[in-house]
């Protein structure tokens, strides 16, 4: 029932937070990422992404595996 909470938890800080996209891999990895257009490339498009990747991990430690500590064993 946890893991399940869990991944509600990342569908909705996807959701909620600007910029800030979670996934989970084949192998259940989590992982931040961002993703653009090659047309909208730009320093600052590439920046505003990378601080988001950023802040997404930021994020993730402080703010959602603090709730989950009985899965910080599965995850890491």
């Amino acid at each position: 029932m946890d893991r399940e909470k869990f991944f509600k938890r990342l569908l909705l800080e996807t959701y909620y937070l600007y910029e800030v996209t979670y996934g989970v891999t084949r192998e259940d990895t989590v992982v931040v990422h961002a993703e653009t257009s090659t047309k909208a490339l730009s320093f600052e498009n590439f920046s505003t992404e990378l601080k988001s990747v950023a802040y997404g991990a930021m994020h993730f430690v402080e703010k959602i595996l603090p709730d989950f500590e009985k899965l910080s064993n599965i995850i890491f």
